[in-house]
Formats: C-alpha cells, sequence, structure tokens
C-alpha cells in the first residue's frame, strides 16, 4: 500500500541521482519492486543497530502504511530514533 508513495519519494529520486547511493530497510517489498543499482536493500536491522544506520543517511524517509494513517496522528517509532540520531525526516502525511 505504500509502493506508489516510495516510488516518488525514493525511486524516482534515486534513478535521476544515478550517482548517489540510497538504502532502504525493511520486510514487506513486493517482489517487482523496481531496484536499481544505487539503491541496496537491507531487509532486517536489530534495533540495536538503528542508530548507526540512521546516522548514516543524510536524510531518512518515512512513508506510513495505510492501515496507520487512517488512524490519524500515528508516527512510527522509527521516526523518533532518526530525530534522536539527528538526521533529517521526509515523511508524507499521516
Amino acid at each position: 500500500d505504500r509502493q506508489a508513495a516510495v516510488e516518488n519519494l525514493l525511486v524516482r529520486p534515486a534513478a535521476r541521482l544515478a550517482d548517489q547511493r540510497f538504502i532502504i530497510g525493511g520486510a514487506q517489498y513486493p517482489q517487482e519492486f523496481p531496484w536499481s543499482d544505487n539503491i541496496f536493500f537491507v531487509r532486517h536491522l536489530p534495533p540495536a543497530d538503528h542508530p548507526a544506520f540512521f546516522s548514516s543517511s543524510r536524510l531518512t524517509l518515512n512513508v506510513t502504511r495505510e492501515a496507520m494513517a487512517q488512524k490519524g496522528w500515528c508516527p512510527s517509532g522509527r521516526l523518533f530514533e532518526a530525530a534522536a540520531c539527528g538526521v533529517p525526516i521526509v515523511t508524507d502525511t499521516w
């Protein structure tokens, strides 16, 4: 349910910025996800590794699942983890 937003906010910019490296983490991406040579996928990170993951980034992109967005103001805990690491956050509305 996040596919269109992820394509607009990550995949298309990554295609335009082929010399930049993008890392995406998580477990629920479809088999047909449009991976490219500069988008790297990390399926699972243990919570102890989250600070290093967020701190290694210039920004964090958060795309909220539809079921969570329907509940209203329901930010992911990962937003707070990224903020605690001082990483700028780009997010969709929720």
